[in-house]
């Protein structure tokens, strides 16, 4: 059996000089220790045992710091053996409290320790899980209700989220509409047709609504692309919201195919630069360049064009335009419409020419700073279309005695001409 060490007696105590049998043997280290000095010694007046070095007040200074260095509140204490006494104190309690719950708790089972760490989901933190037999990964998807004790900030977190469930059951709303048009436009082709066999389907239904004062103007079904597409324009942070989601951008493509309306692509105009960089990475506003080309062309006018070339001009828009896709495309089509619309001589006065010639040298500018970065149009401009147009601009600048830096001319004009073989095969098909 292991005995814990003992305090040693000469360790960190005082020496114990009162007991008779230690005394002797204390005097007896002294003397060989520190010899008394030899009769000629006591004789010479001159000796001094620490050779000059130090003065008698410098030694009674040396031996206070000795002794208050060994002097204590409590001789007998011993740091070391006391914190080892009290460990192993405590171990031994343990032991015979493990013994004696065993003794006596016979029916009390420790817990097993938990071998099963559950599996982590992305985008799970704070959301109640539940596992059972048929569904162990099931996860809950809850939203806690204030009792007037949540923080202002969590309540604002919950805000947009809820939000934007109700945006996506809105584009659930419209598409179930728009759905259940086609079908019954379907059905009533299908009927005029002579001699066909129908076979009638139930048109689609939407989605039930959550009850809100939000949703209550959406109970009336529509019935018509009007009606749809007015949903659709309802406001501008509605059309952001929708234009910002894959769904809703295809929804608005279907729409257009159905009806067109100034007032989407005047919101569109309005937001250019943050709609299209969120289109960026799928690029689903390429397919509605052939809708906005038709629709330039058949509702372009000059009103039209100082409505929409102050917007793109804000800011640093037409710097991003030249280095978009959608965007270059769309410069291309102005170009187009309005040098279409300088050949049918439409009306036109000095405010909207002045803005257009604005418009144009801007993008001369831009495009000079921004060369290395131009994107190329989905489809190019003709070069006679292009010679026709820079040639009424610069026009314009030998009337203001002014010139056009042909260097940069030739940049914008480059990036928007149609490539090579692009020519050819237009001159194939005619």
């Amino acid at each position: 059996m292991n005995h814990p060490p003992q305090a040693s007696p000469g360790l960190g105590r005082a020496p114990p000089t009162s007991h008779p049998y230690v005394v002797p043997v204390l005097q007896q280290e002294d003397q060989q220790l520190n010899p008394l000095p030899s009769s000629d010694q006591e004789m010479d007046e001159d000796y001094d045992p620490y050779a000059g070095l130090m003065n008698q007040r410098e030694r009674r200074w040396l031996a206070n710091i000795q002794v208050m260095q060994l002097e204590g509140d409590d001789p007998d204490y011993d740091f070391y053996f006391t914190e080892y006494q009290k460990r192993h104190g405590l171990q031994h309690r343990n032991s015979n409290s493990d013994k004696y719950n065993g003794m006596h708790n016979n029916n009390v089972s420790e817990s097993p320790k938990m071998s099963y760490v559950p599996l982590q989901f992305e985008n799970s933190l704070g959301k109640v899980q539940v596992g059972s037999v048929q569904a162990p990964r099931k996860v809950i998807d809850r939203e806690l209700v204030s009792n007037g004790t949540v923080s202002p900030d969590r309540g604002l977190k919950a805000k947009p989220r809820k939000k934007l469930k109700h945006i996506l059951l809105e584009l659930e709303y419209l598409y179930a509409s728009l759905q259940r048009m086609d079908s019954l436009s379907s059905v009533s082709s299908a009927t005029e047709t002579p001699g066909l066999r129908i076979l009638q389907r139930r048109p689609a239904q939407p989605p039930p609504l959550e009850v809100g004062a939000s949703t209550t103007e959406l109970n009336d079904y529509p019935s018509d692309p009007a009606t749809l597409m007015s949903y659709f324009l309802k406001d501008r942070d509605h059309f952001l919201a929708y234009m910002s989601i894959r769904k809703g951008k295809v929804l608005g493509y279907r729409l257009l195919r159905l009806r067109q309306d100034d007032r989407f692509w005047l919101m569109l105009f309005q937001d250019f630069h943050l709609l299209v960089t969120r289109d960026e990475a799928e690029e689903i506003l390429l397919t509605y360049l052939p809708i906005l080309r038709s629709w330039l062309q058949t509702r372009g006018s000059w009103e039209l064009l100082s409505c929409i070339l102050p917007m793109l001009l804000e800011e640093d828009t037409p710097d991003f335009a030249l280095t978009n896709k959608f965007g270059m495309s769309l410069i291309a089509s102005i170009i187009v419409t309005a040098e279409g619309l300088y050949n049918s001589n439409s009306p036109i006065n000095k405010e909207q020419h002045e803005l257009y010639v604005k418009f144009i040298i801007t993008l001369v500018d831009k495009a000079f700073q921004y060369k290395t970065e131009l994107e190329r149009p989905v489809m190019g401009i003709d070069t006679k279309t292009l010679d026709s147009n820079f040639f009424r601009i610069e026009s314009h600048f030998y009337r203001v005695h002014q010139r056009m830096d042909a260097t940069k001319k030739a940049i914008i004009f480059n990036a928007l001409a149609l490539p090579t073989y692009q020519k050819k095969k237009n001159k194939m098909k005619n």
